[in-house]
């Protein structure tokens, strides 16, 4: 800048203002490290400051956020010095003179930039060298491993804020450059019904709402250039951006970036994943909308970053997408009018019914008046009969009436029996006591009540009364004359014709040969008051149950109604079972895997017990070879001693034997020096004194 090389704002450019920081950081731990140096010349350890310089340190985050920025602005810088080199000739010649003078030489530009942005790596290295040399069981052992953990701690914590600003810095390019006019759909899981998603107009608007610029904002979680496999082996280039709540799927035409055409944006809690052997690819399930997306990386190290990201944001997902206020409304809005137009064309649908139910209600009161009506008709026109007395009716007129009351029985009947057999199974059990045929049908002109007695004895008609049955569901044997004996009747039996049992239909031929000639009751052999007061009972009774009907069938119009209210007021919360079966299912593949861990560890830590076994008897047959042989060295070396002691016993050995006398002297220099240089008999074997000695 003195000679005017370089403006102030191509010197920014060119070194990152953040050097300054750095500098007072690493400073603040040199200041430190000779602090300790100052108060004792031999040091015992240094990872005790070190571990909390990074790891506690007030300007900790400071030099984190510095570190970062340094790294965004290296390649800017490499590259604009390279721009340099080519278009500024002084600034050439500045760096060709920095270079040949001694001093400089040795700091190149761009090996300097990477020895700064790598010095955090450096402390790591240098306590791995003293952990090396550290004793075992020391207390500074345990103070360097600490400092090493909190080295690479803050080496991660660099890469990761490096790595994450570079994503960021991605972000906002990819988003600069997404088509306005672009649009997706995403299906959110509803929370008031199970299975159910409602589908929302994902614009750039919903893209671009801030990510990681605060507590409640959206954050990145991984970003980068996959293939989208399509049918028939065909592969799309695309980029796949994961959030903490969404996946999104881009691809690039005309230098735009565009949402996919069927659907773009997943939510995570509805991502399920799935991993083929042996591919470089991913299967991607989608709950919600039921869809398979397969994602196939350029390596298998990719896969692997991919997999675990995916995974964590899977597991930390949360249940809410984060979208505009319009798009929310627009889609509350469309799902309210979804809604009412669903309870509105259930409740036409259900007054529609009761509509239907209501005329066919009408037409069994009018089917009952007219069968009255018909039957007051017959006994008038009866009334009418051409005859004075009841044994003067003719028998044709008796079977031209018996047949019509049989026709009109089967005619009724025969349609009938299907209906008869689904109203006993319908909810209105009582239905049936409206069709009595027996009653109908039955035709006796007599008004006695008394069933023992004979036709032939009551002065009006031979004709006999019908017969009781005995208690036991059996008939008499037909009497041979009438002033026989007869057998008493039990009086437990019931008339025949109030019984469940089917009426025969028989010609006047078979009527005196088993009952004595029965004739059936037709209502009008009734009194014209019981007829009265029976239509009217019977009329107050369909009033009733229809009004009962109606009246049930509103209440439970209403109950329904209050139902749907208490459920769309007080809605819910439903989860897909599809994720506490995923979370299940990979709990039980933690745990197969921590046994499998177990086992391994298990099987090792035996095969180092039996090995230490063996060493251990190695070691001690060893010893036992070594005490031995001292032993006998000790009894030599005595009997030595004492033959030279009884031939000189006050003058040195002579000079003809210096054999020995060497030999005596070196053995026992060895064995001092042995001794000296072992701690037990264990270190014998592995000390060159020792083999000597032996």
């Amino acid at each position: 800048m003195r000679e005017r090389i370089l403006s102030m704002k191509e010197v920014d450019r060119l070194i990152p203002g953040v050097l300054d920081t750095l500098l007072a950081f690493h400073l603040r731990l040199l200041e430190r490290l000779l602090d300790r140096l100052e108060e004792k010349q031999h040091v015992d350890t240094i990872s005790d400051i070190i571990a909390e310089e990074l790891s506690e340190a007030i300007d900790r985050k400071p030099c984190i956020n510095a570190y970062t920025q340094f790294g965004l602005a290296k390649e800017q810088a490499e590259t604009f010095f390279n721009q340099l080199i080519l278009k500024n000739s002084k600034f050439y010649e500045f760096i060709q003179h920095c270079n040949e003078e001694p001093i400089y030489k040795k700091f190149e530009f761009k090996p300097l930039l990477a020895k700064i942005i790598g010095r955090p790596t450096k402390y790591s290295i240098i306590l791995e060298n003293i952990l090396k040399n550290e004793k075992e069981f020391a207390p500074e052992k345990e103070q360097t491993e600490r400092a090493i953990k909190a080295t690479k701690g803050f080496a991660q914590l660099i890469n990761h804020s490096l790595l994450m600003s570079q994503m960021l810095r991605r972000l906002d390019t990819i988003l600069q450059n997404v088509d306005p006019s672009s649009k997706t759909i995403i299906y959110i899981q509803d929370a008031q019904k199970a299975n159910h998603v409602i589908p929302h107009e994902f614009t750039v608007e919903d893209l671009n709402l801030g990510v990681n610029t605060g507590p409640d904002s959206r954050e990145l979680r991984c970003i980068g250039d996959v293939y989208l496999k399509q049918p028939g082996d065909n592969k799309i280039p695309i980029i796949m951006i994961l959030f903490d709540d969404i996946l999104l799927c881009l691809y690039r035409r005309n230098n735009k970036y565009h949402f996919l055409q069927d659907q773009s944006v997943f939510p995570i809690y509805s991502l399920i994943v799935r991993y083929p052997e042996r591919a470089h690819s991913i299967f991607l399930l989608v709950s919600g909308k039921p869809k398979l997306l397969e994602v196939e990386f350029k390596s298998k190290q990719d896969k692997g970053l991919w997999t675990e990201a995916i995974e964590l944001a899977i597991s930390n997902s949360r249940r809410e997408v984060r979208l505009t206020a319009s798009t929310k409304n627009e889609a509350e809005d469309r799902v309210a009018q979804e809604q009412k137009a669903a309870e509105d064309k259930w409740l036409a649908d259900l007054e529609r019914l009761f509509r239907e139910r209501e005329s066919q209600e009408a037409g069994l009161s009018n089917y009952l008046e007219s069968r009255f009506l018909f039957f007051d008709s017959i006994r008038t026109h009866i009334a009418t009969l051409p005859f004075t007395t009841r044994a003067d009716i003719s028998d044709r007129v008796k079977q031209v009436v018996r047949q019509k009351f049989r026709e009109l029985r089967l005619a009724r009947t025969t349609p009938l029996n299907k209906l008869v057999e689904r109203i006993s199974a319908s909810r209105d059990a009582d239905l049936w006591t409206f069709f009595n045929d027996k009653v109908d049908c039955a035709i006796d002109p007599s008004d006695s009540q008394d069933s023992d007695e004979s036709g032939a004895g009551s002065g009006e008609s031979g004709l006999r009364r019908p017969r009781r049955i005995q208690t036991f569901h059996g008939t008499t044997p037909e009497q041979s004359s009438r002033g026989s004996d007869r057998s008493l009747r039990r009086h437990t039996t019931v008339p025949r014709t109030h019984s469940g049992l089917p009426i025969p239909l028989k010609d006047d031929a078979g009527e005196g040969s088993s009952h004595g000639g029965e004739r059936y009751h037709f209502p009008y052999a009734n009194s014209e008051e019981s007829r009265h007061a029976t239509e009217r009972l019977v009329r107050e009774v369909v009033k009733l149950r229809l009004e009962n009907n109606r009246l049930r069938d509103e209440n439970a119009l209403v109950k329904t109604r209050s139902a749907l209210i208490e459920r769309t007021r007080a809605p819910q919360n439903v989860a897909a079972p599809s994720d506490s079966m995923e979370q299940l299912r990979k709990k039980e593949q933690l745990l197969r895997d921590k046994d499998e861990q177990l086992k391994t560890e298990q099987r090792l830590l035996d095969e180092d017990r039996a090995q230490l076994r063996k060493e251990e008897e190695r070691f001690r047959t060893q010893e036992q070879d070594l005490g031995d042989k001292w032993t006998a060295f000790l009894e030599t070396q005595s009997k030595m001693a004492c033959i030279v002691d009884g031939n000189h016993p006050t003058s040195p050995m002579p000079s003809s034997s210096p054999v020995a006398a060497i030999t005596s002297t070196s053995g026992r220099g060895l064995i001092n020096s042995s001794l000296r240089s072992t701690n037990s008999f264990r270190d014998l074997p592995r000390s060159p004194s020792n083999r000597a000695a032996k």
